[in-house]
């Protein structure tokens, strides 16, 4: 069987499917979510077309600090983090990490990604991050949210996070001209790195199309 390769519309939904309120947003929204926050990260890489992402940090202010090993949260080696402190933000990533995802970051016909390939996708991502703070334009903020409850007159709602996620995939994505957007590489990752199977996620990618293309009427 061979690989499952899903399209930009079901990475993005895969991202929607693991918000903390998603159980909550009505299937005939899904496609309001997904195009929202794509759109967003489209726009932003527009903004910004030509731009390298040394060339963003500083247009935006912000260094940028290599560290050659891992850091870790809650047992998680992470790639890249942005951290605000007495008001400055900067940007770390861990060149650790990037190299083994580069390493491991061929799929079918495709070639591994170079390792300055994945350390810009991961710069591009945060940077978005830090367009949102600075501009003060979350993608969740600017989507509606979502209704948790509701007693009579009164009703909890709450944003929908990870559609800055998505954004911030969508914009890396086109600001490299990568072939997916950045977080099916994490599933590589986890396929070639023996943490998932192949046909667990091919059976996860099914699903998720399946469900998103059902409540939007068509092929995604």
């Amino acid at each position: 069987m061979r690989a499952v390769i899903p399209s930009d519309d079901v990475l993005a939904f895969a991202e929607l499917y693991a918000d903390a309120v998603f159980s909550k947003i009505p299937e005939e929204r899904y496609r309001y979510y997904v195009d929202g926050s794509m759109n967003a990260g489209y726009e932003a890489a527009r903004r910004f077309s030509g731009m390298s992402a040394s060339e963003l940090a500083e247009e935006l202010g912000v260094p940028i600090a290599i560290e050659e090993k891992s850091s870790k949260i809650a047992g998680v080696s992470l790639r890249a983090q942005t951290l605000t402190e007495n008001g400055r933000t900067r940007i770390i990533v861990y060149r650790e990490s990037l190299d083994l995802l580069a390493m491991e970051s061929a799929w079918e016909d495709f070639e591994a990604l170079d390792a300055d390939t994945v350390l810009n996708m991961h710069l591009f991502h945060e940077l978005f991050h830090v367009i949102e703070e600075k501009e003060r334009a979350y993608v969740s903020d600017s989507l509606d949210s979502v209704r948790i409850w509701k007693l009579f007159s009164h009703e909890r709602k709450s944003r929908v996070m990870r559609t800055s996620e998505i954004a911030a995939h969508r914009f890396a994505e086109q600001m490299l001209s990568l072939p997916w957007m950045p977080n099916f590489y994490d599933y590589i990752y986890l396929v070639r790195t023996r943490k998932l199977s192949e046909d667990d996620m091919n059976a996860f990618f099914l699903r998720i199309d399946k469900l998103f293309e059902g409540k939007n009427g068509g092929k995604t």
